[in-house]
This record gives C-alpha cells, structure tokens and sequence, in this order.
C-alpha cells in the first residue's frame, strides 16, 4: 500500500491535468502549440511531446515543484513532493491490434531515482489514437509547416522505406499514476512481470545501447496505481 502522501500528490496532479486537458487532443492543435512554445514540434511522435509540455506546465503554474533530477543522461520531467515521470501510451496500432506495453526510461536511471528520492512515479496518458486519412492529409500538413521534406525523409524515400503511419489526434481514455516506492518494490514487479528491463539494440558504432524499462499497465496491481481518472 502507498504512503498518503504519494497519493495525495497524485490526486493533486490528475486533478490539474482533468482540468487542463481536452479529452481528444487534436494534433494539428498541439503541433501548432507547440511551434509557439518552440518546444520539439516537429516530432513525429507529438503526443507524447505534447503531453509533456502540457502537464509540466500546467503543474508547475498550480502546483509549483519544477524540472526532475537528473541521472546520467536521463532528466526526470516533473518533481513536488516526490519524482514523476511524464508519458503518454499509444493503446492501439495502426492496424487496431492493442499495444500492451510502453517503454519508460533507462534502467540505470530509475533505480538511481527510486534509491535517492523515496521512490519514483510515473504519469501516464492512455490514448486510443486517430491515425491519418488514406490521403496522409495529416503527414503532409505536418511536414509543409515543417518547411518540406527533411533530409532523412529524403534519405528513407531513396531507400524506397516506407513512412510510419502518423496520429492525426489523441483521444484519452484515462490517465493513471504509478509509484515505485522501493527498489524491493520495483523487483517484485520484475517477478510478476508488469515491469521488466528490456534491451535496446546496438548503436551505429556496434556498441549496446542502455536497457530501458517497460511497462506494462493492464498487469499493473493496485498497490502501484496511487490514482486513476477515466475520461
């Protein structure tokens, strides 16, 4: 069971972001607000960009706190009381199948957090994602605010590879906070196999990348969740 007050925070926080975010996260929108704030807009992936432009700020104006510690080259996006991390969860593919696990952050990274500010916690959106129109309508808007093709997209078209299919919006369907309180804790979920180190490949030069965490949220149990709010 979770102290009080870790989820007191987490109530304190899905009450802000209930507040502050719309249920559909139209991407056009959020791209657009994002190209203002000059905050990662052009990322294929911007709603988890979004997310977390929206959430820090939001928390950091209501709530207070500030920026997360930093370990190696993972910085942590949010910190009050306690340390949250900040991600929002694609639910389904492209081709309607249902994605069950998420990746979180290196693994070195979390265990160090866990061990020097009581635990660590992360903040998930779930989304079931609107993806594109047969016409790309959605990627070819993006990349004409982008100012044309990029050099690895011109790099991918000569290889004839094809483009990720992209989310023209974002709808919510809850959004859950998790809190790994000791690495004991973050073990036993290990064992029981909501969470579990996974492997990155090898980087360009042939070295292995760091091992990141992932996650798994329909395993996780209730002693883990601190709050939950559906949409």
């Amino acid at each position: 069971m979770l102290a009080n007050d870790v989820e007191q925070e987490a109530t304190s926080i899905l009450d802000v972001l209930q507040r502050v975010l719309q249920q559909r996260i139209d991407g056009r929108k959020a791209v657009r607000e994002l190209k203002e704030a000059d905050y990662n807009w052009k990322q294929m992936e911007w709603q988890g960009w979004y997310f977390e432009y929206k959430a820090f700020h939001s928390l950091k104006d209501e709530l207070g706190g500030g920026v997360g510690p930093t370990f190696g080259s993972t910085e942590f996006d949010y910190q009050r009381n306690f340390v949250w991390d900040l991600k929002a969860h694609s639910t389904t593919t492209p081709s309607g199948n249902e994605r069950r696990d998420m990746y979180l952050n290196d693994k070195t990274a979390i265990e160090d957090c866990i061990r020097e500010n009581a635990g660590i916690g992360f903040i998930v959106a779930h989304g079931d994602p609107e993806y594109d129109d047969d016409d790309r309508s959605f990627y070819h808007w993006h990349q004409e605010l982008k100012g044309g093709k990029s050099d690895y997209v011109k790099r991918r078209e000569e290889r004839d590879a094809p483009s990720r299919e992209r989310k023209k919006a974002f709808p919510l369907n809850r959004i859950s906070a998790y809190f790994v309180p000791t690495i004991d804790a973050l073990r036993q979920g290990e064992e029981d196999g909501w969470i579990r180190p996974r492997s990155q490949g090898r980087n360009a030069d042939g070295s292995e990348r760091p091992k990141k965490y992932a996650l798994y949220p329909d395993k996780v149990p209730a002693e883990v969740i601190a709050d939950e709010i559906e949409y």
